[in-house]
């Protein structure tokens, strides 16, 4: 009589075994059999994120006391003009590091002619995600530095209120605490008991020269002024070197890369065949490494990529005279190293192919960036990759054309594969532990 063959205990386990770690892919070679060399080569460059580079020209940018005492200004409502803005508002942690608008409300003094209907900002807020891997500041690169870049809100009178440098020294030096903090790293501040002398509210404004904060400011004897400067330099130092901790490094797709490298099952586990798909399309077909290079997926540089803008922007064509003229840029006075500074802006000259440039942002959580482009005229990253596919409605260049952009012509499928892998670029888990304690409890 023939015998059935009955599975024993054995048997069953292993088949359990081989079920329960199906999910794994088929490691090493199977793997990255799916990307080319030269696509291996590419994604090889967009991770890990290393540390923040050093910043020669701020000698407290790593500087932990710094950070904390730039934490406490970055909150600091006294330093708005009306005592209602820091700059935490319109870079809310809770929004990534930004507002979430497409354009930024102005904040005006309230007792400002014309403050209740001054409307809306003519650029969207940038986030201040890996902020210190950048080299230029701003969509239009009018900073050169972060600690110059971060004083840039401060007496803008649209965007904190119309503060002043002598406002901002007169909170450090009454605030027992923060004087306290700021003495400890730079010295012993200047009286200014003598209101006089240093008056309360003020600084340079040569486009209002009869108007209080320019009056205020030139009744100051030279000498008062450069040691109001010095004060207002080493608190954009400070802010930096809290800025220079926003750094996300730690997304879905850096695990991925790491197991490809590795040749790690448990990682390459990270992605679906839709990631995938994405990341082959953006090192290869979609070109979108062209531009979003390296780490922080930017190339640092200024493009004129035609989207329709509700008025027309000169971008860096105009920031390049802005940045030479700056007296707290790089190469200035008030720089720690102005030789490195001066080697950064020597030559730099703007030309008109720059007319219409912005900044290429990083793509660091930016599934968390929207609305995008610098207007934050379109609502969604898929609307952004449509863009580029099609260029329709791209408008016409006025100036010389890089020949960079060009439609890819991407298929619907695509382009959601596309998106999935942008969204793998998520990781906030940094903020945590930069909000303090007050507002984290809200």
């Amino acid at each position: 009589m023939e015998k059935k063959f009955k599975p024993g205990g054995a048997f069953q386990l292993a088949i359990g075994i081989l079920l329960a770690f199906s999910w794994i892919p088929a490691a090493g070679k199977d793997e990255k059999a799916l990307y080319s060399p030269e696509e291996l080569e590419k994604i090889n460059e967009l991770s890990p994120v290393l540390k923040v580079p050093k910043d020669r020209t701020n000698a407290y940018a790593d500087n932990e006391k710094a950070a904390a005492l730039g934490k406490s200004l970055f909150f600091d409502k006294r330093l708005s003009g009306a005592g209602d803005v820091s700059c935490a508002t319109c870079h809310d942690p809770s929004h990534g590091w930004r507002d979430g608008k497409a354009l930024p409300k102005v904040f005006m003094d309230p007792r400002m002619p014309g403050a209740q209907s001054a409307g809306l900002g003519k650029r969207k807020v940038p986030t201040l995600w890996n902020l210190g891997y950048n080299r230029w500041f701003f969509w239009d690169g009018r900073m050169d530095s972060m600690w110059s870049q971060a004083l840039g809100p401060f007496e803008n009178p649209k965007e904190m209120q119309g503060g002043s440098r002598l406002q901002h020294a007169h909170v450090i030096y009454g605030d027992k605490d923060l004087r306290k903090q700021y003495e400890g790293l730079f010295g012993k501040l200047p009286d200014l008991s003598d209101t006089k002398r240093f008056p309360l509210r003020g600084c340079p404004m040569p486009d209002d020269p009869k108007g209080a904060f320019n009056s205020a400011w030139q009744s100051m004897s030279k000498e008062d002024q450069d040691s109001i400067n010095r004060v207002y330099s080493n608190l954009g130092k400070s802010i930096a070197a809290f800025e220079r901790k926003i750094v996300s490094r730690h997304s879905k797709f850096d695990t991925y890369a790491e197991g490809l490298l590795e040749n790690k099952p448990e990682k390459l586990a990270a992605f679906t065949d839709h990631e995938k798909n994405g990341l082959k399309l953006f090192v290869g077909k979609a070109k979108c490494e062209a531009c979003h290079s390296g780490p922080n997926f930017t190339d640092n540089s200024f493009h004129n990529l035609r989207v329709p803008s509700k008025n027309e922007d000169m971008g860096r064509f105009a920031g390049i005279d802005q940045v030479k003229e700056n007296l707290f840029n790089t190469a200035g006075p008030f720089s720690d190293d102005p030789a490195q500074g001066k080697q950064r802006l020597e030559g730099l000259k703007a030309k008109p192919v720059n007319r219409g440039q912005l900044k290429t942002p990083g793509l660091r959580n930016i599934d968390t960036l929207g609305p995008y482009m610098h207007q934050g005229q379109m609502a969604t990253l898929r609307d952004v990759v449509k863009y580029y596919s099609t260029l329709e409605g791209a408008v016409p260049l006025k100036g010389p054309d890089e020949h960079l952009l060009v439609a890819t012509h991407l298929g619907d499928a695509e382009i959601d594969d596309l998106v999935s892998f942008l969204r793998t670029l998520t990781d906030e888990s940094a903020t945590a532990s930069l909000i303090p304690a007050e507002l984290a409890k809200k």
